[in-house]
């Protein structure tokens, strides 16, 4: 079985060629297959095919492919057998970089994704959608906010936006959420500087989007006992409304407005995001099943070097949450990165997994950010000036894996355009919408 489906893994994506007609092209191929095998042996063969789109393109060979295929039962299992051998099947993941907010509130135009990284699976996935023209099936430009596995959050507009979508780049589905009446009732001035994306295996097709206020009043307000009140508003799509919720946490030593939009992530229903960008000392954990914030402190010795500040970023890398800790040392030309794994969100238990030194990219270009990967723990991504490069920080490797079409700025706090990476990780079976009025295809 494992060398048939070898031999269909490497053909199948060359349906249509001009040999399909003989014996030794892709449809010859799987009719002699198909003369010999029975539906059981055919499914368990499909079942194994590295990824959804090959699974797709072999439904096409013939009408008992895609009676197999399409049958109810084979997504479940296709699904299945990809979660239990994951070391078999490597996930794709894509990233798209673009710029963060700045005082001027641009346009939409203005945050258009200025790199798009696939791996090599993803770029398969995507197949021709992976252009310049990556999200061009939306009714208008949009701003890409948050992401979940493989669907994005997007807005049409600049930050006072109250309209919003949720798309599937894979499949080139979207979804219109319902305005969000808080936004766009007038009474109180409103801001948005979070935005999250949250899937559930509970919620079936079904998500869930959080915003988190920061509003001059009087949203984000002091409660009692000192602490802080953060109001979020959540969009149910099962529900197709919005309503307003409130946490409390205790009081940052540093109380101040974002002014860029801050890296949020979920793993087992808990979002994790840095307080505040910039002068972070903690992490927040937002437990969704019951609504509360949890501190998480940072490692004891994170925090100043000499007289540099340290600055700091989380991300996801397999369900584990991993803080990068990073120093400029301009007079050595070097940044020191060092890489924490959360082992225990309620006690603030960390454990430093890489300590690396490393020189500026060959030319001399600036330093602009680091960024986790998202499914690689022994990997980061460094951007110099406009180029990516991944660096592997077990082998002290690295190499340029693409560039940014426009420079970004680093100058002072209020001037700087923070460069935001969206993660996307692809599950075995591309994540379906919910149907609603305005879903399109």
């Amino acid at each position: 079985m494992t060398t048939i489906l070898s031999k269909i893994q490497h053909r199948e994506v060359k349906v249509g060629d001009n040999n399909d007609d003989d014996d030794t092209g892709p449809r010859g191929f799987i009719s002699n297959i198909l003369k010999i095998a029975n539906d059981d042996v055919l499914l368990e063969i499909f079942i194994r095919i590295p990824d959804c789109r090959s699974a797709i393109l072999c439904s096409s060979v013939s009408q008992r492919c895609h009676s197999l295929i399409s049958n109810p039962r084979f997504i479940p299992r296709f699904v299945s057998q990809h979660h239990q051998n994951q070391a078999h099947y490597p996930l794709p993941y894509t990233i798209i970089f673009r710029k963060c907010e700045t005082l001027d509130f641009h346009s939409a135009l203005y945050y258009q994704p200025i790199c798009k990284l696939f791996s090599d699976k993803s770029m398969f996935l995507h197949g021709k959608s992976r252009n310049s023209s990556y999200l061009d099936f939306l009714p208008s430009p949009m701003v890409v906010r948050a992401s979940c596995n493989d669907l994005l959050l997007l807005t049409p507009g600049s930050a006072s936006s109250s309209v919003f979508y949720v798309c599937n780049p894979v499949t080139k589905q979207f979804y219109e959420l319902a305005q969000n009446h808080w936004l766009i009732s007038g009474r109180i001035e409103i801001r948005v500087d979070r935005y999250a994306l949250v899937l559930n295996p509970e919620y079936g097709c079904h998500f869930k989007v959080l915003l988190f206020h920061t509003p001059h009043h009087p949203l984000l307000r002091e409660g009692s006992n000192a602490n802080t009140i953060q109001d979020v508003t959540i969009y149910c799509s099962k529900l197709g409304k919005w309503e307003l919720k409130s946490f409390e946490y205790p009081k940052p030593w540093r109380l101040g407005y974002n002014l860029f939009s801050t890296d949020i992530f979920m793993s087992n229903d808990i979002l994790y995001y840095l307080e505040y960008v910039g002068c972070a000392n903690r992490v927040l954990a937002l437990d969704l099943s019951k609504f509360q914030c949890i501190i998480v402190n940072f490692p004891d010795d994170f925090g100043w070097v000499g007289s540099r500040r340290v600055t700091s970023r989380i991300g996801i890398v397999g369900g584990e949450v991993r803080l990068l800790q990073v120093v400029l040392r301009k007079s050595r030309r070097c940044l020191c990165l060092k890489v924490w794994r959360l082992l225990d969100y309620s006690s603030s238990l960390w454990v430093l997994l890489h300590e690396k030194m490393y020189l500026r990219a060959p030319n001399k270009e600036r330093y602009i950010g680091v960024f986790v990967h998202p499914v690689d723990s022994d990997k980061v991504f460094i951007v110099w000036g406009t180029r990516v490069f991944e660096y592997d920080l077990a082998k002290n490797t690295y190499k340029m894996m693409g560039g940014l079409l426009e420079p970004v700025k680093t100058g002072s706090y209020f001037t700087a355009e923070r460069l935001a990476a969206i993660p996307m990780v692809h599950p075995a079976w591309p994540t379906p919408l919910p149907p609603r009025s305005s879903f399109s295809v």
